[in-house]
């Protein structure tokens, strides 16, 4: 279902497995998709100007999964909590994820 955010988890052993596959890299048990929080920590950013306008782009640490995704805002600076407003697949197969500054 486009914007729901999930990450695999292990059946057996619980981990995490990112990036993500249908076994466990571990004990090879299947995996099963659970929500984690949306919050996030800007890791990186930078600022696109492609196209003739900014965009802002940075890593985003979710619960240890780091992804790579837009940001808007008006206060971005290292360290700052970001919120994942939308995430999918575009037309051209390719993931995408969107973050806003705030709570």
């Amino acid at each position: 279902m486009k914007g729901d955010f999930r990450v695999p988890f292990c059946r057996t052993c619980r981990d995490r497995v990112w990036p993500p596959f249908e076994r466990c890299p571990t004990c090879l048990s299947k995996t099963i998709f659970k929500r984690i929080s949306r919050m996030g920590i800007l890791l990186e950013f930078s600022t696109s100007f492609i196209s003739g306008h900014a965009q802002d782009f940075g890593i985003v640490d979710l619960e240890g999964v780091h992804l790579l995704g837009s940001v808007q805002g008006n206060n971005i600076f290292l360290g700052c909590t970001v919120v994942m407003y939308d995430c999918g697949v575009d037309e051209n197969i390719r993931p995408f994820y969107k973050f806003r500054t705030g709570t």
